[in-house]
């Protein structure tokens, strides 16, 4: 049975944590032992997490004690043994994959861990190139964002122009590949058969999402 690791920030509402919900239960569990690795104990999907996946940990949110002296030490003086130490105490087993599901902290961590996977890979859900916000993850993404997906084994985008962009901010010889995020019909048409009040008349255009500059509202 191969032993996968995923490692999130968190589950707070977002597509990616949508997407990965979806893609858990979508794993054949007897073919797959999946663990889920989230930095802070949070999230509306927290509940969502299928009953087959191990889920670890690492902090209670970015207050926690031990995660503020060791961000600290890491951000002021470029300590990263500290940050290491914390995690591996939590991650001491050996994966065939890790995957990092989002860009940012979540390929952070990735990279303190990355000889505990047979094969690393990265998942990245935005246009770096347009919204870089990723950048906060980092002491210098400019150095240590680039030098952490160089050594992934692979790097995985969820649309064309997100892999091309990403290309052109990092010039990095590691295999790409694009895989649309994972969408339940059977979900999608559970909660359609639902029903509702419909009082519009005419043809309506209905959008959801937070009212940020990336979701593009005003187009």
């Amino acid at each position: 049975m191969k032993k996968i690791l995923f490692l999130m920030p968190d589950l707070e509402g977002g597509g990616a944590e949508r997407a990965l919900i979806n893609l858990l239960r979508e794993f054949d569990y007897t073919k797959y032992k999946v663990t889920l690795c989230l930095m802070y104990h949070r999230g509306v999907y927290l509940d969502a997490i299928p009953a087959q996946v191990h889920t670890i940990y690492l902090f209670k949110n970015e207050r926690s004690f031990f995660f503020r002296k060791a961000w600290k030490r890491y951000i002021k003086y470029n300590k990263l043994w500290p940050l290491s130490f914390l995690i591996k105490c939590r991650l001491k087993k050996h994966y065939d994959v890790i995957i990092s599901y989002l860009e940012g902290s979540a390929a952070f961590w990735h990279n303190i861990i990355i000889d505990r996977g047979k094969r690393n890979i990265s998942w990245i859900h935005v246009d770096m190139l347009k919204y870089h916000s990723s950048h906060n993850a980092y002491r210098n993404h400019e150095e240590d964002e680039k030098r952490c997906y160089q050594k992934m084994d692979q790097l995985v985008f969820v649309s064309q122009i997100a892999m091309e962009n990403f290309s052109k901010l990092y010039d990095i010889d590691v295999p790409k590949c694009c895989l649309y995020n994972v969408i339940s019909k059977s979900d999608i048409y559970k909660k359609a058969s639902v029903g509702g009040i419909i009082t519009k008349s005419v043809f309506t255009i209905t959008a959801i999402g937070s009212l940020l500059e990336v979701k593009g509202f005003d187009r």
